[in-house]
């Protein structure tokens, strides 16, 4: 297993739907109890490019989800200001 990875792509690719679908079909295997842990985290394929890239794509997602938190903060200004007059 390589382990260069950074963190923030790391945490990017576990929240990536992909992902998210892999642990929904576990889950939906067993009946109780959610059956998703540690030893399907280490099957878990995940492709790796270069710690500099990781990094540049971690940084892109970080600027385009700072763009949307942004986005939504201003359209909420304007709703409030719509509000008061």
């Amino acid at each position: 297993m390589n382990k260069n990875f950074a963190l923030f792509f790391l945490n990017k690719t576990f929240l990536a739907p992909k992902f998210k679908k892999e642990v929904n079909v576990c889950n939906a295997e067993s009946t109780i109890l959610a059956n998703f842990g540690i030893p399907d985290i280490k099957k878990y394929e995940i492709s790796v490019s270069s710690i500099e890239e990781q990094e540049k794509i971690g940084k892109l997602l970080d600027n385009v989800n700072n763009l949307i938190t942004f986005n939504q903060w201003i359209v909420g200004l304007f709703n409030f200001q719509e509000i008061l007059h």
